[in-house]
């Protein structure tokens, strides 16, 4: 089974459809840990926090005409604790808060599905659920975006290593308290490209490198 996504509609958009700029490169975020807190399983609005420096990294990303596009896993859905429905609305949420400070995504993909946990059609060894690239290759896909020109920002190993097998460069949000282990099982050791403090330096970082590659 493939991921779901969610492309943001032009007309709702800050800033115009960006998928053949910058030479259809993008920029692909994890959810929880590195645009919002993180919660073991986020099922209500109310419980929803960005970091501060989310709504200026993103913002940094549309005045450089650069898509951001969250792609995350969340098994909530197939542990029946959060419904489609409600996971889009909180989606939609992060969207309305970014918009009211200035900023915008481009599109949100989500894995539902767990491979051992919950009811079909949810409990299913999926392509989509991170560590595997499925979520990063069907934006592409629909987005029009090249992987090999784009970069994957994420808390966790399983992040790298999506980003790594979808052909990305990966940066890695590391714990302020000295870094974190990034190693998943069955795999060997990742290494990010860059270790950044939280999504704003991460940013900074990406924009730095794609101006030069154009020098």
């Amino acid at each position: 089974m493939v991921g779901m996504g969610t492309i943001v509609d032009p007309s709702d958009s800050l800033h115009p459809n960006q998928a053949s700029s910058r030479q259809n490169k993008a920029v692909f975020l994890d959810r929880d840990g590195t645009l919002i807190q993180h919660r073991e399983y986020l099922t209500e609005i109310t419980d929803l926090q960005l970091f501060d420096q989310t709504w200026e990294a993103v913002r940094l990303l549309n005045q450089n005409q650069i898509p951001a596009i969250v792609v995350t896993n969340q098994s909530a859905v197939a542990r029946g604790l959060l419904s489609e429905p409600g996971l889009t609305a909180i989606h939609s949420e992060i969207q309305a808060r970014l918009q009211r400070r200035g900023a915008s995504l481009d599109g949100f993909y989500y894995c539902p599905h767990h491979p051992t946990t919950g009811n079909d059609p949810y409990r299913t060894t999926c392509s989509c659920r991170k560590p595997q690239p499925g979520l990063i290759l069907q934006a592409a896909n629909e987005l029009g975006l090249d992987p090999l020109l784009s970069f994957m920002v994420g808390d966790s190993g399983i992040d790298i290593e999506s980003g790594r097998r979808a052909g990305c460069r990966t940066v890695l949000i590391a714990d302020p308290d000295g870094g974190q282990e990034i190693s998943h099982p069955g795999s060997n050791t990742l290494h990010p490209d860059f270790e950044a403090t939280d999504i704003l330096h991460a940013v900074q970082w990406i924009i730095g490198e794609m101006v030069r590659s154009y020098l």
